[in-house]
């Protein structure tokens, strides 16, 4: 756990046989608990979210941005030899 905070329950249910058992072999082959499998899981998912959404932050910034002109352009518009 990476706090000291007591661990706090939370009860799923998995509705699907398959994954269950997908998650009960996962556990097995890497020597850990179910638990810390859908633990791992759930972590990964919640940072791939933050990623999306700093992905997404970054394109409405791009999308919003002034234009922008390379040096050469902006010697040119000067006057000034490039």
């Amino acid at each position: 756990m990476p706090t000291a905070e007591k661990p706090r329950r939370l009860t799923v249910s998995i509705d699907d046989p398959e994954i269950a058992d997908l998650i009960r072999h996962l556990a097995s082959d890497r020597h850990k608990t179910p638990r810390q499998i859908v633990a791992e899981a759930l972590r990964q998912w919640m940072e791939n979210l933050e990623d999306l959404h700093d992905i997404a932050a970054a394109d409405e910034a791009r999308r919003n941005a002034e234009p922008t002109i390379t040096a050469e352009e902006y010697a040119r518009r000067r006057g000034w030899n490039a």
